[in-house]
């Protein structure tokens, strides 16, 4: 908020001084417009409460009427302000008022020869009162603006230079950061893994379905399969006279007797095979990630990265690796493995170890102690 002085001659410009006052005030505010400078406490030194004043003020209106000259120069050079705003270089607006003119500079004494030239605003009393304040508050903010303006840049010039802080003087931000990078890298990892589970147990469902399926259909088939055919009705012939007719039933039992064999070689066939026969081993995880990989180090929280570092990847319990490298800030670790489709990966735990079985070579990606590495099976 600027702090505005108002310089006047009580017998000069009274009443028009008042009406500028109030327009001021309602603008910029009550407490930031001040004017009655003149009236100085009996037997105070007008010197001292002028400058104490003025060096308060962020702007000088020196309001100039048809008699702000007055009888004597003299008296006029010790009473107005403009002397010492001038000699302290603050912002000063003539005001001109009641159809007065800037005064001549021969009439004035020396020190105030250059308020005469001063860019200079005019304000009537009459209609045209209205738009005349409001091109002097224009005004009065235009020099706020500049000398705001002003007092930045002398600010920043006189400030002496930033100096980047060494990475070593910031454990603080650091710190923080590694540990924002932590937890950005651990909510990746269990997105990551609820994803891979949930592809687990469709994949499961899926199994399971296929199997229930195929289950099905040889029941069928082995229903289809076992089903006796209708035996043909046999002609009745009629025995020839004077011979005894005898029952057909030894062909019966022995059709019987073929039946039932044949029965129980399928169904002994079939208990083998959904049964007996045992399921095919799965391959241990282990096994098939363990080797030696070739990769860079991609991003170290601790440093720069590093090219040309090699893995090592040992089984020491089915399905379950030992991981080394000859990287000082990737310490070893072990993994327990699952399979989710083409990828291996590391169940629990921090850190990530994500094998690619769709690459040829496999593609491994290792995350641990904010430190990621990526390369490809050597062997």
């Amino acid at each position: 908020m600027p702090r505005i002085t108002i310089s006047y001659r009580r017998d000069d410009s009274l009443d028009i001084t008042g009406r500028i006052f109030d327009r001021l005030a309602g603008h910029f505010g009550r407490e930031a417009v001040f004017r009655d400078i003149d009236s100085i406490p009996p037997g105070a030194d007008f010197r001292r409460h002028i400058d104490r004043v003025l060096d308060e003020s962020d702007i000088i209106l020196a309001i100039v009427g048809p008699r702000w000259i007055g009888p004597d120069n003299e008296q006029l050079r010790l009473a107005s302000p403009a002397d010492p705003a001038l000699r302290n270089d603050k912002p000063l607006i003539p005001v001109l008022v009641s159809r007065a003119v800037m005064p001549h500079p021969d009439v004035l004494p020396d020190s105030l020869h250059d308020f005469v030239y001063r860019n200079a605003v005019q304000v009537d009393s009459g209609q045209d009162f209205d738009v005349h304040v409001g091109r002097l508050i224009r005004a009065i903010e235009r020099l706020v603006q500049s000398d705001q303006e002003r007092t930045a840049d002398e600010a920043v010039q006189a400030a002496p230079p930033i100096v980047p802080t060494p990475r070593a003087e910031r454990p603080a931000e650091a710190a923080r950061q590694a540990e924002e990078e932590k937890q950005r890298a651990e909510a990746a990892r269990q997105a990551e893994e609820e994803k891979q589970r949930a592809e687990t147990a469709r994949q499961a469902e899926e199994e399971k379905q296929r199997a229930e399926a195929a289950r099905q259909a040889e029941e069928e088939k082995w229903r289809g399969e076992t089903t006796p055919m209708a035996e043909p009705p046999v002609a009745s012939v009629a025995p020839p006279l004077g011979r005894p007719v005898r029952a057909n039933g030894g062909h019966t039992v022995r059709w019987v007797l073929a039946l039932v064999i044949i029965l129980g070689i399928i169904g002994a066939s079939g208990w083998w095979v959904l049964v007996e026969q045992p399921a095919a081993p799965r391959p241990d995880l282990a096994d098939i990630a363990a080797g030696i990989y070739d990769g860079d180090v991609i991003s170290d929280a601790r440093g720069p990265g590093q090219s040309n570092v090699r893995l090592t990847v040992m089984k020491t319990a089915p399905n379950t690796v030992y991981v080394t490298s000859n990287y000082a800030r990737l310490p070893p670790f072990s993994a327990r493995l699952t399979r989710a489709m083409n990828t291996i990966q590391k169940v629990g735990g921090p850190g990530v170890f994500l094998l690619d079985l769709a690459k040829r070579p496999a593609g491994l990606d290792v995350t641990v102690d904010d430190a990621s590495w990526s390369g490809r099976k050597s062997n």
